[in-house]
This record gives structure tokens, sequence and C-alpha cells, in this order.
């Protein structure tokens, strides 16, 4: 349980040391705070632009790299990016209701 302490004790840590705790920055955040940062800013954009599912949020992808190098880790953001859109790309349209595509009824 330590390792996941550290990383929500220091999620809210900045990458370029310049917030709350100051006590990290840069690699010296733990890599799961670092990580933990990319998703609750991710959540927290989604949320303000009237999302309330995690799909991908092209006006939060955009607020979170605004953030990179200051808020959040390069690297880590560019993952995320990568796993989003990845995940964009592999999702097919929803398939039609079963009330679309019966045949209508003859009586």
């Amino acid at each position: 349980f330590e390792e996941a302490e550290e990383s929500i004790r220091f999620h809210h840590d900045w990458y370029n040391g310049r917030h709350v705790s100051r006590e990290h920055s840069a690699e010296g955040i733990p890599l799961g705070a670092r990580i933990l940062a990319v998703a609750d800013c991710y959540d927290c954009f989604c949320m303000a632009n009237g999302e309330a599912t995690l799909t991908y949020d092209p006006k939060a992808v955009e607020q979170l790299q605004e953030l990179t190098g200051s808020q959040l880790d390069a690297t880590i953001l560019t993952l995320f990016i990568s796993i989003l859109e990845a995940e964009r790309a592999a999702a097919r349209p929803a398939s039609p209701s079963l009330l679309q595509t019966a045949s209508p009824v003859t009586r």
C-alpha cells in the first residue's frame, strides 16, 4: 500500500515543481502519481465539458496538452493520448437496436 499511498499523496504535485508540496518535481514525483495526475486531469476536463463518461474528448485532450511540462509529465501524457486515440480508432459504431433492424410484422 505504500506505493499507492505515495501516488495518491503526490498526484497534485506539478511536474515543474511549482504546486502543492514542492517536495518533488519531474522524475522525483513517483511514477504512479504522474500517471494518476494525467487521468485525474482528463476526468476533470471531461466532466467540465459535459461528458459523463471517459470517452475520447478532443477538447479535454487539448486542455491536457496545454499542461505538458508544467503540471503534467510529457512522456506520460503522450502515452495516455495514444491509448485514448487507439481506443477511439478500435471502437465500432453502436449496433442498431433490434427494433430498427427487425422486419415489419404483417398481420
